[in-house]
């Protein structure tokens, strides 16, 4: 195992430890130094790498941010890509539900807060180039055991992070944080269970999945339906062939209108609001990220890193743009008398569209307590109907 402290000094801060358990019977206690003097504090080891940090504050100057997340990304770089790699610390960083929305391969939907702050921009930034993976986001919680550290106010924030590589990001058991322990500290512990695990997933085979909603684009549609009438004037003309080699010709040509045209579905689809010119975005953002991880070149980085900046900010117009186009809709429902979309925006706005699930109640009418109880009561049921002399 090895390991190195990362993190910025802040003038009234000088010193803080980490405390960093593996299993149940090794333990490293790492004493803080500024990343200008980071060493590698721990070895064990090469299979798994522990990189422990402290972020500027929201409210630091850009350029320290900058310099930060410019020398972490340095001593990301250097990791082996192999290694099981956890990046944890106070990161400062507020990630929420519309980092899911923008980034959902990247963010879970498991968030604490509801928007995203700019330290929690750079993390999620950093995560993407690094190819890293927050671990809170993806279990489901309360929220009592998602916050991290409590203001003097009394109120609570989840500022402090666990990040693991995509590589290992299955072998995630759990991720929560602790009240048990007390640490004389105004942070809470964050706990990960990890298992890992050297077997292969079995791979299920490939199936095609066309993007049927671009058809919703009328000039989309219209092309499609004139390849269409094209390929079928062809096939008209032909009265050579016999039905069997028609239906063939028939199936071929529609199957090539519909890739040339509808193209394939993406294996993560993105919300429906958001745009061609943003989804191409994303694709050249793809692929400065490929050509960077192939030469890691500062041009290449710098050139990543705006088209992720252009990324994120058509993100925000479209998500801007589809709300606008909701309020709208929602007024002119509520002008015409349409009450039943005039609550379906008002729900899907609210987010309380979701359906709650009818409970299985016991005879007395009440819920069970436990799955025990639950058991027992399907138990009686099923007794009961099963040994009815006189048939169900």
């Amino acid at each position: 195992m090895t390991g190195a402290v990362w993190g910025f000094e802040p003038p009234h801060i000088h010193e803080m430890s980490h405390l960093v358990c593996v299993s149940n019977s090794l333990s490293y206690s790492n004493s803080y130094c500024p990343a200008s003097r980071a060493d590698p504090c721990f070895q064990l080891r090469a299979e798994l790498t522990i990189t422990i940090v402290y972020a500027p504050t929201e409210c630091s100057a850009v350029s320290d941010k900058d310099a930060f997340y410019t020398s972490l990304n340095d001593h990301l770089d250097q990791v082996k890509r192999h290694n099981i790699h956890l990046v944890l610390g106070d990161f400062n960083a507020r990630v929420g539900l519309d980092s899911h929305s923008h980034h959902p391969t990247v963010v879970g939907r498991h968030c604490f807060y509801e928007t995203t702050n700019d330290n929690g921009e750079r993390l999620v930034t950093m995560c993407e180039e690094n190819n890293l993976r927050p671990a809170q986001m993806r279990f489901p919680q309360p929220r009592s055991r998602l916050w991290s550290w409590r203001h003097p106010s009394g109120s609570v924030h989840q500022l402090d992070h666990i990040l693991i590589n995509n590589k290992w990001v299955n072998s995630l058991r759990n991720c929560r944080a602790y009240s048990t322990v007390e640490l004389d500290s105004d942070h809470r512990i964050v706990s990960i269970t990890l298992v890992t695990s050297l077997r292969t997933s079995k791979g299920r085979p490939s199936r095609r999945t066309n993007n049927w909603k671009r058809l919703q684009d009328p000039a989309i549609k219209e092309k499609f339906q004139l390849e269409l009438s094209n390929r079928f004037e062809a096939l008209q003309n032909d009265i050579t062939s016999t039905i069997s080699e028609w239906y063939d010709s028939f199936e071929t040509a529609v199957k090539e209108v519909v890739e040339n045209v509808i193209g394939e579905r993406r294996p993560c689809e993105m919300p429906s609001w958001v745009s061609e010119e943003t989804m191409k975005l994303k694709d050249e953002r793809d692929e400065a990220k490929k050509r960077y991880s192939i030469s890691k070149s500062q041009q290449s980085r710098e050139k990543w890193r705006k088209l992720n900046t252009s990324l994120n900010e058509s993100y925000k117009r479209d998500e801007n743009a589809a709300l606008n186009k909701q309020i709208d809709d929602l007024k002119l429902a509520d002008e015409m008398g349409d009450y039943t979309t005039t609550w379906k925006i008002i729900h899907d706005l609210s987010g309380n569209d979701k359906r709650t699930s009818v409970k299985v109640r016991k005879r007395d009418g009440t819920v069970p307590a436990s799955d025990s109880e639950l058991l027992s009561e399907w138990s009686k049921y099923f007794s009961s109907l099963l040994n009815n002399e006189n048939g169900p």
